[in-house]
């Protein structure tokens, strides 16, 4: 049984872990450090306390609580240089 994926859009300022955690779970990048100090999230399936660690494509980011995530994709920049990323999220 395949699970349902719903794919969103996001724009973050750069593509480390706390400002894409930040986004995700619908809260400030210092909160989503708090969420990181928890040991909360997980990045491909390993416990990470880093909030600086940079985020690459293919990337499955779990938050405890909030979902899994997958990123897909960087399709592009925004004007004032926010990276906007493809996630995939399962339902």
């Amino acid at each position: 049984i395949e699970k349902e994926k719903e794919i969103i859009k996001i724009n973050v300022p750069s593509t480390r872990l706390d400002c894409i955690v930040g986004e995700l779970a619908r809260c400030s990048r210092n909160e989503a450090n708090d969420i990181i100090k928890q040991e909360r999230v997980l990045v491909n399936f390993k416990l990470e306390l880093r909030n600086s660690l940079t985020i690459s494509e293919d990337s499955i980011i779990t938050i405890r609580g909030k979902g899994r995530f997958i990123v897909k994709e960087q399709t592009g920049t925004t004007r004032s240089g926010r990276a906007v990323l493809k996630i995939e999220k399962y339902v």
